[in-house]
């Protein structure tokens, strides 16, 4: 059973929040285990197997998340992908101000376990954090196989702003009715205060084939019990000098006000003071 739906992204923008609000409609179906990386870096593992994720879940539609999908490193690929395998998808991406991602950025390497060096080292050299803010380049990559009616561009800061307006907008967008706004809006999900690394023991059982499978098996509220006892709270440093500062703002800002005027927003939306 193929998907109806993916949040693409981008990642550390509130993807989490809204994977957590789509689980909560009764008539969505979200595959439960954020990310399943399937046309990023699981694709050789077959569609058959990815179509698999989807045939128990309930709802009369069903999806996934995955921001891996608009990174630098995979938005090219991903794209060409889904656009092959699934073209009549609807697709989900979510920004913010692109400075403000790039320390959520930095603590997400720790969290992948890529033992990073220090936020200004990853800055000016890793392909995992300049490229997945400039949002116009990694839509772009989309929009050159799939139609720009097929993605739903939203903005964190809008989302704060009218959180229960922009949650109906979604689901206009999937073609399922809103939900009633009775109760407040979720708290911020995997947040840089959430951030853990794995210890040893945990690392190991990383490596092991069956390690994917017996994790999707456990329900959400064991894992998190388990938590502390697997993984450690991460400590990581992010220094912004002001030479730092300008560097990532001359790399990012131009990309930024190309993305906010293809998307109706002044570009004053995002200040760079």
């Amino acid at each position: 059973m193929k998907p109806d739906f993916i949040v693409i992204g981008a990642q550390k923008c509130g993807t989490t929040t809204l994977c957590r609000e789509l689980e909560r409609h009764p008539d969505v179906g979200l595959f439960p285990h954020k990310e399943t990386h399937f046309f990023s870096f699981r694709y050789k593992r077959g569609l058959e197997w990815y179509e698999g994720l989807f045939k128990k879940l309930k709802g009369t539609i069903k999806g996934e998340g995955s921001p891996s999908y608009t990174t630098g490193e995979f938005s090219k690929l991903a794209a060409k992908r889904i656009a092959a395998d699934l073209p009549d998808v609807k697709m989900i991406f979510i920004a913010r101000h692109p400075m403000d991602r790039l320390p959520s950025g930095y603590t997400q390497l720790f969290d992948s376990g890529l033992n990073p060096g220090s936020f200004e080292e990853e800055l000016r050299t890793s392909p995992k954090l300049l490229p997945a803010s400039r949002y116009y380049e990694r839509l772009q990559d989309f929009y050159e196989h799939i139609p720009r009616e097929s993605i739903l561009v939203m903005f964190l800061e809008d989302l704060k702003r009218d959180y229960t307006g922009e949650l109906s907008r979604m689901f206009e967008f999937l073609g399922v009715e809103s939900m009633p706004s009775t109760s407040p809006p979720l708290t911020p999900q995997n947040t840089r205060a959430h951030k853990r690394v794995d210890r040893r023991l945990l690392k190991r059982m990383r490596e092991r084939k069956v390690f994917l499978s017996l994790n999707w098996l456990l329900p959400r509220r064991i894992k998190d019990l388990l938590k502390p006892l697997f993984r450690k709270k991460l400590a990581a440093t992010v220094e912004w000098t002001p030479e730092l500062k300008r560097f990532a703002t001359d790399a990012l800002r131009p990309d930024a006000e190309r993305f906010l005027e293809d998307n109706g927003k002044p570009h004053d939306f995002w200040t760079w003071e």
